[in-house]
C-alpha cells in the first residue's frame, strides 16, 4: 500500500465523501505529508492514483476558493508554484482529522537557540521539557532535565574519546549520580564552582520527580533551578564545543 492509500484509508468514510472535499484532503496530503505546493494535475493525480472519479474541474474549484470574497474565508492560497492551503483550512482539517497541533515551546524555563547546531536529539529534549514547563507538568519537566544534563555528560565524555571511564563492566554507562561524580572529577577539564554548587540541586529535585511517589513537583519547584540549570547546561556544552 502506498503513501496516499495509507491516508485515504486511515481517514474515516474517505472514499463515501463528496469530490469536492476529497479535493480538500489530498490538498492537505500534498502539503503536510508531502511537503509540496500543488496544482490542479497533482489533486487529479490523487483521484486516479485511488481509482476514485475525478472532481469535473479542479483548476476552477482551486480558482474560486483563492479568491477573497466578503464574509468567506480562503481554503487556498495561489503562489508562484501553485497553491497551499491557508492557514484557517489547515486548522479545521487537523481539527476533523484529530491531529496533534505542534505548540511551540516558550523560552521561559531556558533559552533554546544555545542547542541550535548541537545535536538533534539534544533540541528535542530541551524543547519538550519547556514544553513540559509551558504546560504545567512539572514532574515531566524535571524528568526531562534530568535526561538533558545526562545526555550532556555523556556526550562530553564521547566527544574527548574517555567515555570508557563512565561505564561499567557491562559497557553500559553509569547512572547519573555516578556520571556526575566522574564529570566532575575529571582532569580533562576544570568545572567552575558554580556548576559545582548547581547540578546536585538540578539532580535532587528530579530525583524527586523520576522516584519519590509522593513527591508533586510544582512551579516553584522548576523555578528554584532555572539559574542552576542554565549555569551547568551552558558550560557543559562550552566543554563539548560542538
Amino acid at each position: 500500500m502506498d503513501e496516499l492509500s495509507l491516508f485515504a484509508g486511515n481517514i474515516s468514510g474517505f472514499y463515501d465523501k463528496k469530490q469536492s472535499e476529497q479535493i480538500v484532503l489530498f490538498a492537505y496530503y500534498l502539503v503536510e505529508q508531502k511537503k509540496t505546493d500543488f496544482k490542479p494535475k497533482n489533486i487529479h493525480e490523487c483521484f486516479i492514483s485511488l481509482k476514485v472519479p475525478p472532481y469535473s474541474n479542479i483548476p476552477a474549484y482551486l480558482s474560486k476558493r483563492s479568491k477573497k470574497e466578503k464574509n468567506k474565508r480562503r481554503q487556498f492560497i495561489k503562489n508562484k508554484n501553485g497553491y497551499t492551503l491557508a492557514a484557517n483550512a489547515l486548522k479545521e482539517i487537523k481539527a476533523s482529522l484529530n491531529v496533534p497541533i505542534e505548540q511551540p515551546p516558550s523560552e521561559t524555563l531556558l533559552t533554546l537557540e544555545i542547542f541550535n547546531g548541537t545535536r538533534g536529539y539534544l533540541e528535542n529534549i530541551s524543547k519538550e521539557a519547556a514544553l513540559c514547563y509551558d504546560f504545567g507538568q512539572y514532574n515531566a519537566c524535571l524528568i526531562m532535565l534530568r535526561k538533558l544534563i545526562e545526555t550532556l555528560i555523556i556526550e562530553l565524555f564521547e566527544k574527548t574519546g574517555i567515555e570508557d571511564t563512565i561505564k561499567n563492566n557491562s559497557n553500559d554507562y553509569f547512572q547519573l549520580s555516578s556520571l556526575i561524580e566522574v564529570f566532575l572529577n575529571e582532569p580533562s577539564w576544570t568545572v567552575s564552582r558554580n556548576t559545582k554548587k548547581s547540578i546536585p540541586e538540578i539532580k535532587k529535585y528530579a530525583d524527586l520527580a523520576a522516584h519519590n511517589r509522593r513527591f508533586s513537583a510544582k512551579k516553584v519547584d522548576v523555578d528554584k533551578i532555572k539559574v542552576d540549570l542554565r549555569i551547568v547546561i551552558q558550560e557543559l556544552l562550552l566543554f563539548i564545543d560542538y
